[in-house]
């Protein structure tokens, strides 16, 4: 989930439409400053892909506990297609070598 404000400034800096957190070169910016802050982590802490949205989870939307914890279960649900398309987009470019 993306800081709408911050997100915001970083589309003004890279010239992207804030509007569409998931457009190929919105995702590739975002991507290229995730590799840049985990350069130093290990192969495994490394993030492959990601989804974007300027959507606040909230207690209201079901999407947080009352203790403000994720509840991981709605998350999954509500976010499988993405997910899936995640996971298929990476399987498809470790078989094409990619």
């Amino acid at each position: 989930m993306l800081n709408r404000d911050h997100w915001a400034a970083f589309a003004g800096r890279h010239g992207l439409n804030p509007d569409f957190p998931n457009a190929q070169a919105a995702s590739a910016a975002i991507m290229a400053r995730v590799a840049q802050l985990l350069r130093d982590q290990p192969e495994y802490a490394q993030v492959r892909a990601v989804h974007s949205q300027v959507q606040t989870w909230t207690v209201e939307d079901g999407s947080l506990s009352p203790t403000l914890k994720i509840k991981r279960y709605v998350i999954e649900e509500r976010y499988r297609s993405e997910i899936e398309a995640l996971y298929a987009e990476q399987t498809s470019r470790r078989s094409s070598g990619g």
